[in-house]
């Protein structure tokens, strides 16, 4: 598939599809581009959309066509009372090209040869007369070419095909891009989950390491008299619920990376873990409302299927306005022929004085009485297009709505990471705070695991963060149709 994300994206393809045992977000990027089944599936329909167009451009094709005959016929009959018998036997050749202009000018040349042999007897005056044999040879060359002098005004039938197919392309193409844009949306949806999911585990892995540590220290300092048994049970309480966490994360883990390599087409299980993100879909701090707008309504996929649903329904009104138009055809004819004993002479005779011309010229006019049909496909192609055109403007409603909730959602997204970032670095210094007071004796281990907690809590809040942020710009980047490359 051919097939660029945006310009950031562009430095990173360069990667190995798939490197070790670790799967960047840009490499996941390349596996949807390229083995993601609806993508497949979408690009096979522009394939047929394709193919379609050839077959409608392959009617202005020239034809060759030729033939072979032989036939043979007795005839019996009387003149003046006596019988007569004939028997003829004859052979013909003939070839031709023919074709169809964009214009709607038909077009055909033929060449024709052909030979008679007729025998004839008759019994006269009760006499059997001597049988008489007649050979003669025959050529034919002819051109015609026929026109519709109002086809200025209107489309031919294979013009009307040939554009019909093209712009059934032109929304595949865009069809194309919209699976694209989907196929990364939900990889990147997917892969994004599996990191915060990877994060996760390594946080309660750091958790379950401070709470065994924490064990074994208490455990000391009971040895030493510096706590009561009571506190000794608390952090080991607490060390189970970490282990049991960590259990819980690494098989959330598992679950997303399973989910995100059946996204790409590859096996549950793999041994894989996610690697630098490294691609993203920046969003200007400002977030200009009018600017964003003014990107959507240039590049959004849904606005672009539903205005090329506009177009066509606008050339199909046109056609159906055209069908009241009646038609005048002006048809031409040339030909030369000839009559001799020989093949080489008929051929030969073509030319010169012993040619036989033949010319033709016939003008037909054609004018529909009642028009009821011609109305009837001009008030149902009239109807399509005010169709087409209310579903276009319901769209860039929607698209305007869905661009200003995605500002939204990246500014609030913004802020939430700058929160959950402050909390943290509070809870850290709080839980130092609390971890030299126990050290010191002035607290409770108690105040110290609750202060872990809240670390933890907030540390957890900053990865979900993190992971909205990059969602809320992706999403942003979908409604203004920047995730792919438009082509």
């Amino acid at each position: 598939m051919r097939r660029t994300l945006i310009a950031l994206t562009l430095l990173l393809t360069a990667a190995p599809a798939w490197a070790g045992t670790e799967l960047s977000l840009a490499e996941a990027m390349e596996r949807a581009l390229s083995g993601h089944t609806e993508l497949q599936i979408t690009a096979l329909s522009r394939d047929q959309a394709q193919a379609s167009l050839l077959r409608a451009r392959s009617s202005w094709d020239p034809q060759l066509t030729a033939g072979l005959s032989s036939d043979s016929s007795e005839n019996r009959g009387y003149i003046a009372g006596y019988p007569t018998s004939s028997q003829a036997t004859g052979w013909g050749s003939s070839a031709g090209v023919s074709g169809t202009l964009p214009t709607g000018t038909s077009w055909s040349v033929s060449g024709r040869l052909l030979q008679d042999s007729t025998t004839t007897s008759a019994s006269l005056g009760g006499v059997e007369g001597t049988p008489t044999t007649y050979e003669s040879w025959s050529a034919n060359a002819g051109v015609k070419v026929s026109q519709d002098l109002l086809a200025l005004l209107r489309d031919s039938a294979p013009k009307i095909a040939v554009r019909t197919s093209s712009e059934q392309l032109s929304r595949a193409e865009a069809a194309v891009l919209q699976a694209e844009q989907g196929a990364v949306v939900e990889v990147a949806s997917a892969w994004w989950d599996w990191a915060a999911a990877a994060q996760a585990e390594a946080l309660a892995g750091g958790t379950l390491a401070e709470a065994e540590a924490l064990e074994r220290r208490t455990r000391a300092w009971l040895e030493e008299g510096r706590v009561a048994e009571l506190e000794l049970s608390r952090v080991t309480a607490e060390q189970l619920a970490a282990r049991r966490d960590l259990l819980l994360a690494a098989s959330r883990t598992r679950k997303a990376g399973d989910r995100l390599l059946v996204l790409l087409g590859r096996e549950p299980g793999a041994d894989l873990s996610p690697g630098a993100e490294a691609l993203a879909w920046p969003v200007p701090s400002s977030l200009d409302a009018p600017e964003h707008l003014a990107r959507a309504a240039a590049g959004n996929l849904d606005l672009r299927l539903a205005q090329l649903d506009l177009d066509a329904a606008h050339a199909a009104a046109g056609d159906a306005r055209d069908q009241r138009l009646p038609s005048l055809d002006l048809s031409g004819t040339a030909s030369v022929g000839s009559l001799s004993a020989s093949a080489s002479e008929a051929v030969s005779d073509l030319r010169g004085d012993a040619a036989l011309p033949g010319y033709g010229v016939a003008l037909d006019l054609t004018v529909p009485l009642s028009g009821r049909s011609a109305r009837a496909a001009r008030d149902s192609a009239e109807a399509a297009v005010l169709a087409a055109k209310l579903r276009l403007d319901a769209r860039e409603r929607t698209v305007r709505a869905d661009t200003l909730a995605a500002l939204d959602a990246v500014g609030t997204a913004r802020l939430s990471l700058a929160l959950a970032e402050a909390r943290l670095r509070v809870a850290q210094e709080t839980e130092a705070g609390e971890r030299a007071r126990v050290e010191e004796g002035l607290t409770r281990l108690d105040q110290l695991l609750l202060a872990q907690d809240q670390r933890d809590q907030a540390a957890a809040t900053v990865i979900s963060a993190r992971r909205d942020l990059s969602s809320a710009e992706l999403s942003l980047a979908a409604v203004e149709g920047a995730v792919v490359a438009p082509r």
